[in-house]
């Protein structure tokens, strides 16, 4: 009889030890994920409308630029500094050693030109109605990105010379999907 309650007591204790383990295992997993490969991000502000809306919950995939580089037209998650206190979201708009430049159109704004073609951009909530405080034409530094908000005449972004073109290395990720509002 006292064998039997010592082997019945050294399962439950193997199986209470194989279930500590799975329970590490997983949250090692998750906190890995969380920190390492998925994020997310609330939208503060107009900068980014028509696209993403004050509010919006944003997935934001923090692998993409460790195996392949960002484009043009990808919406990223960034900081203006190394200080990463405050994550914005922004569209790339040229890519390192491009030329940018503004030129007026018939409606009175501007057009976005790269390497002196016109940029096609239907995302943009009203166009491009300045085109800040940088001397253009602008050639996009060596591993740096200029950036824009959709919503032009509401974005702070490389337009200014404060802010200027994002480092790489300030970039946390691509924006993956919304995930609020669902619709």
């Amino acid at each position: 009889m006292e064998a039997e309650v010592s082997s019945k007591r050294k399962n439950k204790n193997k199986e209470l030890k194989e279930w500590v383990i799975s329970l590490v295992i997983v949250l090692l997993a998750a906190v890995f994920i969380r920190y390492f490969a998925i994020g997310t991000l609330v939208v503060k502000g107009v900068s980014m409308e028509p696209a993403f809306y004050h509010g919006n919950v944003i997935i934001v995939n923090k692998l993409i630029y460790k195996v392949s580089e960002p484009e043009r037209g990808d919406i990223i998650i960034c900081s203006y500094s190394d200080i990463k206190d405050e994550l914005i979201i922004k569209r790339i708009i040229a890519l390192p050693g491009e030329t940018v430049d503004f030129v007026p159109n018939d409606s009175g704004k501007y057009d976005v030109v790269i390497e002196g073609n016109i940029l096609e951009e239907s995302y943009t909530k009203d166009g491009t109605g300045f085109y800040g405080d940088m001397q253009y034409p602008y050639t996009v530094p060596q591993g740096c990105y200029f950036v824009m908000g959709d919503n032009r005449d509401n974005s702070t972004d490389s337009r200014w010379e404060s802010i200027g073109a994002v480092n790489k290395k300030n970039i946390v990720g691509k924006k993956w999907f919304k995930i609020w509002p669902v619709l």
